[in-house]
């Protein structure tokens, strides 16, 4: 017998790919592939959004909701200024007193600044502001500068990654964590157009503390979509943390699996 996680995971790629097999019948019509929230031309803002969430009803009552955007805009000096942001929660009702507990709360945004220098390489600028109930993280606010270098750039596939510098300022409730933060990392994005109708998108985020090295961390988001309208898709998503500085007895990873709708701008 599977357990709860596997048979959700079995329906969700189930719904996943039966959408992804209507949108390859049913040839949907759109314009030339491009990566999500990535401006072809100046003066238009692009993006894209996505909402998920589940509910689970028996020995408990949980529910959880997660939702994503990101919008872009690239100006006549080809500058292109980029905004992401992302929400998770979920709670747990007490059958006996009807209370919620909030089990994750999390967020993330983060401004993106991106400077052309040659035809595959860009000077990059991230501010970002992180927060995470389950790791005691009220606030974590990260300015970074690198040099991203487009690896890969096909009409079909994009893979950049972007090593840097940062300093930020956190306040964290896990005992001896540093507030001030001198750091080296990595931002790495890619995109690859599967088929006519079906991509992948995908990004890592990830730093460590040059004083205290315990203080690191990594965000991966990654997600599959499946073009079923124009401006439409159905996306199953799979996101993963993992941190150097926890709570006691907490473990240092956390993972979400997760089917949503993405709308395109």
């Amino acid at each position: 017998m599977l357990d709860n996680q596997r048979r959700w995971a079995v329906a969700l790629a189930a719904v996943f790919w039966s959408a992804a097999a209507f949108a390859q019948l049913a040839g949907t019509v759109g314009a030339q592939p491009v990566p999500p929230a990535t401006p072809q031309q100046p003066g238009k803002i692009v993006g894209s959004l996505t909402f998920g969430g589940e509910v689970q009803n028996g020995r408990t009552e949980t529910r959880g909701y997660m939702g994503s955007g990101s919008f872009a805009y690239m100006n006549k000096r080809l500058q292109v200024f980029r905004l992401d942001l992302s929400s998770m929660h979920s709670d747990l009702r007490d059958r006996n007193t009807g209370t919620r507990y909030t089990l994750q709360e999390t967020g993330l945004a983060s401004l993106t600044f991106t400077q052309p220098v040659k035809p595959r390489i860009s000077s990059v600028t991230v501010a970002m502001v992180q927060h995470d109930s389950t790791q005691l993280l009220d606030s974590r606010e990260l300015l970074t500068s690198g040099v991203a270098f487009q690896l890969v750039r096909t009409p079909r596939a994009l893979f950049t990654i972007t090593p840097g510098v940062g300093i930020g300022h956190q306040e964290s409730r896990v005992p001896n964590a540093p507030s001030t933060i001198r750091a080296v990392g990595i931002y790495q994005n890619s995109w690859v157009q599967l088929t006519h109708n079906l991509s992948l998108v995908e990004s890592v985020i990830t730093f460590r503390d040059v004083k205290v090295t315990q203080n690191k961390s990594l965000m991966l988001s990654s997600m599959l979509i499946a073009q079923v309208a124009k401006k439409v898709g159905i996306s199953i998503y799979y996101n993963y943390w993992r941190e150097g500085l926890l709570p006691p007895n907490t473990p240092p990873s956390q993972s979400q699996f997760g089917v949503g709708l993405t709308l395109t701008l």
